[in-house]
């Protein structure tokens, strides 16, 4: 018997996890959700879908950490400290695991994790599971992680200071990281990468959504909410989409963290908020076509062979230089951008 532990914060970790626990035939599977920095919607709806039957029965326990929504909140140590000996307590608890699932490292929580399977009980088999691009990232940073200067420093610290590093998240990072990815990438030194093709939901999935036949749909993304675009510019990009399906019946699925921006869509948009991720919704569903602006949800939709995908691509110059999740890696566009199109989403730009 198969024993996990996993760390997640959102939806689509949860459900890439679910995916994760039946490729690697988990038995004895253990949940901790340590909600982090989301919109209380958001928690919401985590929530929500965890009471699912269908969810709840590939869990034997779950686990919930206290939640943090406001960085300034003056009682943010305690629930640091209330929470790193709640989760430290877990692992002492459920001992002799087989692997650790998390969510790739934004969350303070999954880098605790990590830091405390990777130091202290290296039979452990640590996976990372996807979380949008956050992935991506991850793979770009492990060749400074594993150059022995790094390790150096790390092996030069007491337990104590590198788990005061582990905050940081680059220093939670182990010397062998297992990737459950649907990106495909070159993995460094003794890492692993197995392909996640939601092989188990496309035969298990319960929640098509019941589209009108022919009709688009609209993955959106917080583009204005992350500061990504200006509203100006956000405007302008949305009506040279519209124009060119004017013909269609469209349902639009907003970004979890879209919340002001919603009402400049047409009227006769049909919008759809699901607590099950928008992947899940369109298995199995007889549609025209599915677009977006660079969503990885397209790219999922694009494995799960649905439909023909479009991306509307964002020049970078419209992008805003400076965001409030740091500055534009334009790099890093360009990448998603040829990863878009290894998987033959058509790309339009959007200049």
């Amino acid at each position: 018997m198969k024993k996990s532990i996993a760390v997640i914060n959102t939806s689509l970790e949860l459900f890439n996890l679910i995916e994760a626990i039946h490729y690697h035939q988990c038995t004895d599977n253990y949940l901790i959700v340590g909600h982090y920095n989301l919109l209380p919607d958001r928690i919401r709806k985590l929530k929500e879908v965890l009471k699912e039957p269908f969810i709840k029965k590939n869990f034997k326990k779950i686990y919930f950490l206290p939640s943090r929504v406001n960085s300034k909140s003056p009682f943010r140590f305690v629930e640091y400290l209330l929470g790193s000996l709640k989760l430290l307590f877990i692992f002492l608890f459920l001992n002799k695991i087989d692997y650790l699932f998390s969510g790739v490292h934004t969350n303070f929580y999954q880098r605790q994790a990590t830091f405390l399977v990777s130091s202290f009980n290296t039979s452990v088999e640590l996976w990372l599971i996807d979380e949008g691009v956050g992935v991506l990232q991850i793979v770009s940073q492990r060749n400074e992680v594993l150059s022995e200067e790094f390790l150096q420093k790390r092996r030069n610290k007491n337990w104590i200071m590198n788990y005061y590093r582990s905050i940081k998240k680059i220093d939670c990072q182990p010397p062998i990281l297992h990737f459950f990815s649907a990106f495909d990438f070159p993995v460094k030194g003794k890492d692993v990468l197995i392909k996640n093709t939601m092989s188990y939901w496309k035969k298990n999935n319960p929640y098509t959504y019941k589209f009108k036949e022919n009709a688009v749909v609209f993955i959106g993304q917080p583009l204005v909410e992350f500061k990504l675009t200006s509203l100006q510019t956000y405007k302008k990009l949305i009506a040279k989409i519209f124009q060119d399906v004017t013909d269609s019946y469209i349902y639009y699925f907003p970004h979890p963290a879209e919340t002001r921006h919603v009402d400049l869509l047409p009227k006769n948009v049909e919008i759809v908020t699901h607590s099950i991720p928008v992947e899940l919704l369109l298995i199995g569903a007889c549609i025209k076509s599915i677009i977006g602006f660079s969503s990885t949800a397209l790219y999922n939709a694009a494995i799960l062979n649905i439909c023909p995908i479009t991306s509307y691509w964002i020049d970078t110059s419209d992008y805003l230089e400076v965001t409030n999740i740091g500055n534009i890696n334009v790099e890093a566009i360009h990448t998603l951008r040829r990863t878009f199109e290894k998987v033959n989403i058509k790309i339009i730009p959007l200049s």
